[in-house]
């Protein structure tokens, strides 16, 4: 019994990885390839999988801005974890990715675009009943909430803040002080709202959407800023460092100079934001569209 339990584990192993690498041998390595294929994820309302409003989230948009553009590509769009896309992209497999931070690490294996979107600054997000307690302080430490108050923070488990942010996170991580998940933000966010972990980072125009999806308050909740860390975030297109994604960046950025500046682009940017400020788009949307007029080296 001991045997056929071990070759019933076995088999089922080798066929998860069979699985696992059957997008991998769907890429190509040719440097000349027409085909883009474009990696999506599930993180809304930036992309949006599955639902009712499947395919219309702000990155989702973007990215179909960009393949109108680019119709000399023929396009395709691959669902992964981001830690596969970084592995295939490792690889030097032709796959790029709409939506990412960059990080010195990154830069070793990735050319990244110019930015695709800026975003006003990461905040604390947590229970009202808990930020009450810090006495409603306008900003807040994230080390003294993991090291004076040994709050646990809720995040996704490759999720890259900032220059800033990211070696504090990495810091408590080793204390066993991040509840790290492998599904949606969304799924994250429930981490908060079941009591499994006190705080996370993100950006607050997110909270609406993953609410209304688990069916909670969002007014329960609060988006602190980050005393450590309070400035806008640049997202990125990115391919991998080859002969190939060296032009799909070149055609990518092409693209992104002749949409950026758009009244489109900003209706992009603004379809999930309704707890945004109008104006602040606005202004965060001409700061992003200044990287195409000045041309400033990213």
């Amino acid at each position: 019994m001991i045997k056929f339990n071990v070759l019933i584990a076995a088999v089922s192993i080798l066929g998860m990885l069979s699985v696992q690498s059957a997008d991998a041998q769907s890429l190509s390595t040719d440097p000349d390839s027409p085909v883009l294929t474009w990696h999506i994820f599930d993180a809304p309302p930036l992309m949006i999988l599955d639902g009712a409003d499947k395919d219309n989230g702000i990155i989702d948009g973007i990215r179909h801005l960009l393949q109108s553009d680019l119709t000399t590509l023929t396009h395709e769009e691959m669902p992964l974890p981001y830690k596969r896309f970084l592995l295939y992209a490792k690889e030097k497999l032709n796959i790029c990715t709409p939506y990412l931070f960059k990080t010195a690490e990154r830069e070793d294996f990735l050319y990244f675009s110019k930015p695709v979107n800026i975003f006003a600054g990461l905040k604390i997000i947590m229970h009202k009943d808990l930020y009450a307690s810090f006495g409603h302080e306008p900003s807040l430490s994230l080390v003294d909430l993991f090291k004076n108050y040994e709050l646990r923070l809720a995040t996704n488990k490759i999720r890259a803040y900032s220059e800033t942010i990211d070696p504090i996170v990495k810091e408590y991580d080793r204390l066993n002080k991040v509840s790290r998940h492998t599904g949606s933000t969304t799924q994250v966010f429930r981490l908060l709202s079941t009591g499994r972990a006190d705080f996370m980072i993100d950006f607050s125009y997110r909270v609406p959407y993953w609410a209304k999806e688990l069916g909670i308050d969002p007014s329960s909740y609060v988006s602190i800023p980050i005393k450590e860390d309070s400035q806008t975030v640049i997202s990125y297109a990115a391919c991998p460092k080859t002969p190939w994604g060296e032009k799909m960046i070149a055609k990518i950025n092409k693209a992104l100079a002749e949409e950026v500046p758009t009244q489109t682009y900003l209706d992009v940017l603004k379809r999930w934001s309704h707890d945004f400020n109008d104006e602040e788009l606005r202004t965060l949307h001409q700061q992003l569209a200044s990287y195409y007029k000045k041309g400033p080296q990213e």
